[in-house]
């Protein structure tokens, strides 16, 4: 759990850093934070209630993907915009982990 500056704490499930140290974790009911220390979090709008398992730092796409339940993906490039894409099939998939 991390306790965030509003006093609201999240359930968070994998984090990633990219090349500049800018830091994002995601967890569960689509929750998202960034960092730029690890001292300074703040939460993100995913616009999503789905769990999220992980997120990447992709350097050839040069944007941070997350992935969770329903097949739910989500692509950002500086880890506060966030876009929404579901792979198509079922609702039920659960997508757990990336690969850069």
């Amino acid at each position: 759990k991390l306790l965030l500056p509003n006093g609201k704490s999240e359930n968070l499930a994998a984090i990633a850093v990219n090349g500049t140290a800018n830091m994002v974790a995601v967890g569960r009911h689509g929750a998202i934070v960034t960092a730029t220390s690890p001292s300074n979090w703040s939460a993100s709008v995913s616009n999503v209630t789905n769990d999220l398992a992980d997120v990447i730092w992709s350097e050839a796409q040069g944007q941070y993907v997350a992935v969770g339940s329903g097949g739910v993906i989500l692509l950002s490039g500086d880890g506060i915009q966030w876009q929404t894409a579901f792979l198509p099939g079922p609702p039920t998939d659960q997508l757990k982990g990336t690969s850069g």
